[in-house]
């Protein structure tokens, strides 16, 4: 139990001191990193709808570099698209029972938007 406790408080030390100090002085004291960082993820990564489509036409207006090779330019597409993929909503079960095949329904969701992306 004691390692338990020096390991919380080194984590808790660490992000605190990374933190910006205007930032630093909001957040009060914590035992445990876990519940810290839940609660500054919940305070700074909110995304909204509007961001989402931000991050949407931001994809589409992407264009290769003339220095960059197709590989890279996929793949710095390919990254920016599963970030975004993280923070869209999907699709909740309707039939509390599963039969409505919402893994099929999500997965159509991200490839049409993929190749969106892709496409441009």
């Amino acid at each position: 139990m004691d390692d338990w406790t020096v390991v919380q408080s080194m984590l808790v030390s660490w992000i605190t001191n990374i933190l910006d100090p205007k930032v630093r002085s909001t957040i009060g004291d914590y035992d445990d990193a876990s519940i810290l960082w839940t609660n500054l993820k919940n305070w700074f990564c909110v995304v909204s709808g509007t961001h989402v489509c931000q991050w949407k036409t931001s994809l589409g207006e992407r264009k290769q570099n003339s220095n960059e090779s197709v590989a890279d330019y996929f793949g710095r597409l390919s990254k920016v698209c599963k970030e975004l993929f993280t923070f869209m909503r999907v699709p909740k079960c309707a039939c509390g029972k599963c039969t409505c095949n919402i893994v099929a329904q999500v997965e159509e969701i991200r490839e049409e938007d993929y190749l969106q992306f892709i496409i441009f």
